[in-house]
């Protein structure tokens, strides 16, 4: 079973501008994840390429790209939606954010999206000679990876190559060569768990999705009343951001959160790992902390990384994010079966003592025989997903008492 993230309290890593977003956005009655993720994208995004950090011989820049998990009218969309606003209301109230490029769509294609920036940085656009700084958003991540193949690589791919926030060149057009200078832009995305097991294999997910997107799932809404939103207060926080990114040029990392940085680094890399297909994320732990804690810093209102942007970090990462993307890649992972058995083993969960009936049990069971349903049982505990204890009720009508072992 998938566990949800649950981030009941962001300020467990917002503070300042972040803080503030979350506490605007609270009565939309969305998942505290998915507000406390899309205000981060929305705010790094408008960062830009402004300021950056080294680390390992990388240069890290601030846009962080999201994947919201969850399932339908669990609030994914409406999330995103006013992180979208948002950033529309910066980019069209100030001149210097003309080059700036927001694209939202059902669906798109690479070279579609290649075209269109490389436009945009040719002499008669607002983005000559200029970074491609921007952000790319979608509902649907199914929409976006259906058409699976452009050129010579996948769209995952390309996705994760875009994410390196470098230059791109594309030679597979019919166009020839499409060049595109310093991409720095971040992507959001919005998806349920069946459609992410149909679009995206396991080796891509762990190949460069898993360490690109911060991942969070979630399951059901708040308990607050929803009343509308104080837009007013977006758009101050619009102009906020604006005003940090003009103010922030350089990055800094103190010492001691250098320090932490390295200790962190060392610890990942001897970490026992829970699979082997997270080998990539742990490889790369430090530097995504790195970047968490260089946004944390900004949204404060700082040039300079602390140790306490680092730990904030560090708790956001391993003891929110990570806990629902361990068995959300043994699952990409799993067969079609097996994959059956795990949501049947959510339905027995989430019964509790009350148990379910053994008629509504077959129905949930694929179409097979009584002696296959029993084999099916028999597998389901034999894996460790449940431990059954059937007992006579009413008849030949049973109850199944759980509890996961």
């Amino acid at each position: 079973m998938i566990e949800t993230t649950m981030i009941t309290d962001p300020d467990v890593y917002a503070v300042g501008w972040l803080s503030r977003y979350c506490k605007a956005l609270k009565c939309t009655r969305c998942p505290s994840s998915f507000i406390l993720l899309t205000g981060m994208w929305a705010f790094s995004t408008l960062m830009g390429r402004r300021m950056s950090v080294v680390r390992n011989g990388y240069r890290l820049y601030p846009p962080i790209s999201i994947l919201l998990l969850g399932d339908s009218g669990v609030g994914k969309s409406h999330a995103l939606r006013q992180a979208r606003r948002l950033i529309e209301t910066a980019v069209m109230t100030n001149e210097d954010m003309s080059h700036f490029l927001q694209m939202h769509a059902t669906k798109f294609s690479p070279r579609g999206l290649s075209d269109a920036w490389k436009k945009h940085q040719q002499e008669d656009h607002p983005g000559f000679n200029k970074p491609l700084e921007g952000a790319v958003s979608a509902n649907e991540l199914k929409a976006i990876l259906n058409k699976r193949s452009t050129g010579s690589e996948n769209t995952p791919q390309w996705i994760i190559d875009v994410l390196e926030h470098d230059d791109m060149t594309d030679w597979t057009g019919y166009k020839g060569r499409t060049h595109v200078r310093a991409i720095t832009v971040a992507m959001a995305f919005c998806s349920t768990l069946d459609d992410l097991y149909e679009i995206i294999t396991v080796n891509e997910f762990t190949g460069g999705f898993m360490h690109r997107f911060l991942v969070v799932h979630e399951t059901k809404k708040t308990a607050a009343a929803e009343v509308d939103i104080d837009w007013e207060v977006l758009n101050e926080l619009a102009m906020e951001a604006l005003e940090i990114r003009n103010n922030v040029i350089r990055m800094e990392v103190d010492r001691d959160a250098s320090l932490d940085l390295d200790v962190l680094r060392n610890l990942a890399e001897t970490r026992p790992r829970a699979s082997r297909r997270l080998s990539g994320f742990w490889n790369r732990f430090d530097g995504i902390i790195a970047k968490l804690a260089m946004v944390r810093a900004l949204s404060d209102g700082r040039s300079n990384v602390m140790r306490k942007d680092v730990e904030a970090s560090r708790v956001l990462l391993e003891e929110y994010i990570y806990r629902s993307l361990v068995p959300l890649v043994e699952e990409l992972g799993a067969s079609p079966k097996m994959r059956e058995l795990f949501a049947i083993a959510d339905d027995l969960h989430a019964a509790g003592e009350e148990g379910i009936l053994k008629s509504t049990l077959q129905k949930r069971m694929p179409a097979v025989s009584v002696s296959g349903q029993a084999d099916l049982l028999s597998v389901m505990e034999n894996c460790g997903l449940v431990y059954f204890n059937p007992r006579r009720d009413r008849g030949w009508r049973y109850k199944v008492d759980v509890r996961l072992t």
